[in-house]
């Protein structure tokens, strides 16, 4: 995770893997990390002032508050790594801190690649979700479904 003065510049975040934010806007990497630590403290790490609701309630969003429950609740440690989690698990539980952000404008970096389809079909849903709640997305993608879910597309492959 980065936090700027609004003054980014690209080459000085951390690494490929790292949440970006600065201002209202957010970045959400193609492979993203998180830092290990229990879930509560993680999502506390991205908005100090995000409530136990609004943890729970993203986590029921992408499709862990299930596992969390059956856990140690917001307690739960969880590693940077996908030992724990698929592959698809591990990308919808940073999906659920990203969104702790609460950022207007969030860019997101290929959110589905390497998913099944019931893992980016959540996270296709989620994106166009937000566009319900007045946020600004802008997605680099390949994938023809989420293509689908904007208002424009700019196809940089055509010249």
């Amino acid at each position: 995770m980065l936090e700027t003065d609004e003054k980014l510049k690209i080459h000085d975040t951390l690494s490929s893997g790292d949440f970006i934010r600065s201002g209202n806007w957010a970045y959400f990497p193609q492979s993203p990390n998180t830092f290990d630590g229990r879930i509560g403290e993680l999502f506390k790490m991205i908005n100090p002032n995000i409530s136990q609701e609004r943890m729970w309630n993203l986590l029921e969003k992408v499709g862990l508050k299930n596992y969390f429950d059956s856990k140690d609740g917001l307690e739960t440690y969880v590693k940077n790594s996908e030992s724990t989690f698929s592959g698809g698990e591990h990308r919808r539980l940073c999906l659920a801190l990203f969104l702790g952000y609460d950022a207007e404008v969030m860019l997101f970096d290929e959110p589905t690649a390497s998913l099944d389809k019931k893992s980016a079909d959540l996270i296709i849903n989620i994106i166009a979700d937000l566009r319900k709640h007045n946020k600004t997305c802008l997605i680099s993608t390949h994938d023809v479904d989420l293509k689908n879910i904007g208002d424009e597309v700019i196809d940089v492959t055509k010249r």
